[in-house]
């Protein structure tokens, strides 16, 4: 069984918050977030990201979002996204390429797509 933890970047301060809690509307879909600090946030300042699972070789978390870089890969760069219910890498051209299992022992997270996304344009 695997954690459940989200992370949630503030896109107009720049900065990782840490969230406590989600605010759930009766419809079932995510309204706010509550941060550890007692903050409530709305979706409209903050992208909010999932947990995988899984570690890098490192043994740092993988969140949707980051940027891997393995020997596996041959030196390329991987963004991690979440589709159809599982997460997975998407190639340089933006294509889902393979479930996230295959590279994380492999790999290891060198930012993020909020922070660090020029990583990419240059992805070897």
């Amino acid at each position: 069984m695997r954690d459940i933890k989200f992370r949630a970047w503030d896109t107009i301060n720049k900065v990782w918050i840490d969230v406590f809690e989600l605010k759930i509307g009766q419809s079932g879909e995510v309204m706010a977030i509550a941060a550890l600090d007692g903050e409530l946030y709305g979706l409209h300042q903050v992208k909010l990201v999932q947990f995988t699972g899984l570690c890098d070789k490192e043994g740092v978390e993988i969140y949707e979002g980051d940027i891997l870089h393995g020997e596996r890969t041959l030196g390329i760069r991987h963004r991690v996204g979440y589709t159809t219910g599982k997460f997975i890498c998407y190639s340089r051209h933006g294509f889902p390429e393979a479930g996230i299992y295959h590279f994380s022992k492999k790999c290891i997270v060198i930012g993020n797509i909020y922070e660090n996304l020029e990583l990419l344009r240059n992805r070897k």
